[in-house]
């Protein structure tokens, strides 16, 4: 029977009776692996194995970075928490909306230091491992001030895809990290695909019309925290839909035709405006 380096650690450390001793690389690896794709999945293993996992605090540590590198930066927190115990000491209370978007990047990997760059990678330095995918999008959070003129990134992970449980679970562990350093998040804004619908969902937000639900509740704070979806990308979602199919209705059934478009264009041309 194979058994992986993982499997094998999991069972020396049950059934050693030094829970305290250092936690294996492979066990590391597994656990920060499993808690950021899934926390409930996490939590239901760890309590399988009577707890014999890292608590899950102590893998939001490694999450992170102090370095710039992929995961919760360390640095962009503190500046956080510093501009808000400045606003505060003028009886001020910052207001922020985290925007979430992924970036396309070149998919290849380059060695440093005898080290690999260019795979799946969101902050717990994976070790070289041909089974790890290579990354192709780099997911960034972005921290707003809504009522301040400064922005600033909080986090971003090289990811290969994210369906929408994975993306909420990453929103989730953000909104806990900023919250531990007083920011009060107001919304969520993120572009109108099918996975961010679907990441909406998994919050526990509703955007179909029939049955409106524009916010979820926050992990830690249980506020509500609205999802907006960002307004140019809705507006590009319509244009090529609209080019796509050519007619469409408006909500008295009134069809709204494509010719219309293309005489108001021809018509622009003609005036040069």
């Amino acid at each position: 029977m194979n058994v992986s380096m993982t499997e094998k650690e999991i069972i020396k450390r049950h059934l050693s009776r030094k829970r305290k001793r250092p936690f294996p690389t492979a066990i590391k690896t597994f656990a920060a692996t499993l808690q950021f794709y899934s926390t409930k999945a996490y939590e239901y293993v760890r309590k399988t194995f009577l707890n014999i996992l890292l608590h899950p605090q102590t893998i939001k540590k490694w999450y992170s970075s102090i370095d710039a590198k992929p995961g919760i930066t360390l640095e962009a927190l503190r500046t956080v928490q510093a501009k808000i115990n400045e606003a505060a000491a003028v009886e001020k209370i910052l207001y922020f909306s985290l925007v979430i978007d992924d970036m396309s990047i070149k998919e290849e990997i380059e060695i440093e230091d005898d080290k690999y760059y260019g795979y799946v990678d969101f902050g717990t330095n994976p070790e070289n491992n041909d089974s790890i995918p290579r990354a192709n999008h780099a997911c960034v959070l972005l921290l707003v001030c809504i009522n301040g003129n400064w922005k600033i990134p909080v986090a971003y992970y090289f990811i290969k895809s994210l369906n929408g449980a994975e993306r909420a679970n990453v929103i989730e562990q953000v909104l806990a990290s900023l919250h531990e350093v007083g920011a009060k998040v107001l919304n969520v804004t993120m572009d109108g695909t099918a996975s961010n619908i679907s990441t909406a969902r998994c919050l526990g937000a509703n955007i179909a019309a029939q049955d409106l639900k524009p916010y979820f509740i926050h992990p830690q704070s249980k506020e509500k925290v609205y999802i907006i979806l960002d307004a140019c990308h809705m507006i590009k979602l319509i244009r090529n839909s609209y080019a796509t199919s050519r007619n469409m209705h408006d909500s008295y059934g009134n069809k709204i035709d494509w010719q219309y478009i293309v005489h108001l264009v021809k018509l622009q041309e003609q005036k040069g405006l």
